[in-house]
């Protein structure tokens, strides 16, 4: 089963990324994946604004799923899950099972999709950035 094995321990820079707040980890963040089929480490240090959405699309975005961006920001940068290269749908799909087990207790269903919509769709151009 899909599942965060380990907290989310990170500390809030004042660094910000195209207006939304960016946190480094302070411990790594450690998820297993059904659907990669494998567990994914994201490193102490790594630095990211857990769910990249434009702010003109910021009312569909909380810190709810923070961990879940974290893990689909780690996927877009390293292109890698272990050393082995993953295509940008692994990652997004990756991020659309993450995001009902990131801790959020009834998660609106369509509230849920319109994150992953956003994610995706803006994600498209960051992918080989």
């Amino acid at each position: 089963m899909s599942a965060f094995l380990t907290p989310f321990r990170a500390e809030l820079l004042e660094e910000r990324r195209e207006g939304r707040l960016c946190w480094r980890l302070l411990e790594p963040l450690v998820y297993q994946s059904d659907v990669a089929g494998c567990t994914i480490t994201v490193p102490a240090g790594f630095v990211h604004d857990g769910e990249s959405i434009p702010i003109k699309f910021r009312s569909f975005t909380s810190l709810e799923c923070l961990r879940a961006g974290t893990v689909h920001d780690h996927l877009y940068r390293t292109h890698m899950i272990d050393d082995q290269t993953i295509e940008r749908d692994l990652a997004d799909l990756i991020y659309e099972e993450a995001r009902p087990v990131d801790g959020t207790p009834g998660l609106d269903p369509i509230f849920a999709r319109q994150r992953y919509n956003t994610v995706s769709v803006y994600g498209e151009s960051h992918w080989d950035t």
